[in-house]
């Protein structure tokens, strides 16, 4: 009887520890360049690849920065395991002939549920269905 005591406790033990791992923190902190995107007015998820030169950044203070073709988007983030969130959305308001990428951060930062690191330098942005909204790569 007392081996079938160890047995279960043991069980009990290697349950508990497969069912409540917490994905490990993604750090987000620094600069990245805006690979692709969803644009606003297309409804599927089909990204549009950029030409690298748009700025993202993260700070350590739960703070980001995006650089668009002519205003600038900012706000707050809150990012745990591979959830992350985007609030007090801050946009210039320069009018301008091109706002194609502007718009879609605009749509697709709100969305954003969920991350995946790859390559330890790809970050992909998902909303709750896990589409790919906006990639970054990391630049520093």
């Amino acid at each position: 009887m007392k081996k079938y005591a160890v047995f279960a406790a043991g069980m009990a033990i290697l349950m508990a520890s497969c069912g409540s791992t917490k994905p490990q923190d993604i750090n987000l902190v620094g600069e990245w360049s805006i690979r692709a995107y969803n644009p606003a007015e297309v409804s599927s998820y089909n990204l549009v690849e950029t030409d690298g030169d748009y700025r993202f950044e993260f700070d350590k203070d739960g703070n980001f920065y995006c650089g668009t073709d002519c205003n600038s988007i900012s706000g707050s983030y809150v990012a745990s395991g591979d959830s992350l969130s985007f609030g007090g959305l801050m946009s210039t308001l320069m009018a301008c002939h091109k706002m194609d990428m502007e718009d879609a951060m605009t749509q697709a930062l709100p969305k954003v549920r969920t991350i995946e690191l790859s390559e330890d330098s790809i970050l992909s942005m998902k909303e709750s269905g896990g589409n790919v909204v906006v990639r970054l790569v990391k630049v520093k």
